[in-house]
């Protein structure tokens, strides 16, 4: 009974020393908010960033352009391989585009 007891004081030790502990850890700042390097310049970092991000950006939309021969910015179809035509907005006018389509189809089928 004796080894028992003991044992269930060393539990209860251990489980005290836990939440203690715990409340400790809680207390810490993690490791990750620290800030370990105080000597670097981070406003040009970040200017340096940016400028190779406007960089990346240009040099894709420069190949986007060559691709779809289509000006994104200014929303204005180019010269090249695709040919660009607007879209109606209004359902009626789909329908319309829609039967006309239909009807050339059927007009232009052999048998």
């Amino acid at each position: 009974m004796a080894d028992n007891n003991h044992a269930e004081e060393a539990k209860e030790d251990s489980n005290q020393r836990g939440k203690g502990d715990d409340v400790n850890h809680s207390r810490q700042k993690p490791s990750v908010c620290r800030r370990l390097d105080f000597g670097s310049d981070h406003e040009k970092e970040l200017n340096n960033l940016l400028s190779l991000s406007n960089e990346d950006l240009e040099r894709h939309r420069h190949k986007a352009i060559d691709k779809w021969n289509f000006d994104f910015e200014n929303e204005v179809p180019l010269d090249g391989d695709w040919q660009w035509e607007k879209v109606p907005v209004q359902p009626s006018e789909v329908k319309e585009v829609i039967c006309t389509l239909e009807k050339e189809r059927h007009e232009n089928r052999t048998v």
